[in-house]
Formats: C-alpha cells, sequence, structure tokens
C-alpha cells in the first residue's frame, strides 16, 4: 500500500493511461496525486475510467495552470475532500 505523488504536465498524450497504470502496479500504489495536469474535464472522464482506481477528486483547471487529481482505492483511503 503506497502512496505517489507525481508532477505530470502530459495528460493528453497517448500513452499516459497505460503509464499510470504501469507505475501504480510497479509501485502497488492505491493512493495518487497527480499534480499539473493541464486536462479539462473531457480528457479528465475519458482517462479516468481506465485507470485502477475506484474512487477519485479533481481540481479542474483554471485556463493553462493547475489541474488536480487524487485517485485512490476505497477499501484501504478514507479520503474526505474538505476544500477545494
Amino acid at each position: 500500500m503506497n502512496i505517489l505523488s507525481r508532477n505530470y504536465r502530459d495528460t493528453n498524450d497517448h500513452g499516459f493511461s497505460n503509464l499510470i497504470k504501469d507505475i501504480s502496479k510497479q509501485y502497488d500504489t492505491t493512493l495518487m496525486f497527480l499534480f499539473e495536469s493541464h486536462a479539462n474535464m473531457e480528457v479528465v472522464n475519458r482517462i479516468i475510467p481506465k485507470l485502477e482506481f475506484d474512487s477519485y477528486f479533481v481540481q479542474d483547471t483554471y485556463g493553462n495552470f493547475g489541474g488536480i487529481w487524487c485517485l485512490w482505492n476505497f477499501d484501504l483511503w478514507k479520503v474526505e475532500i474538505l476544500h477545494s
């Protein structure tokens, strides 16, 4: 049960979802934070279901800035978003 935090700006890349799945498996990641995704909600809604997490929270981007993804497995983590 590991936590991974990564700054990743290229969520629109074709291999992004496979990369995240591989990293998650390699490090047995059950809670992941991705910062500076620069992805709009259309991209988020396309990619998140491909990842092997059953729960998530996404803070949308503001123009060309930001974007935070928090992904976790509900049976292992109890995550409460206090403010966004």
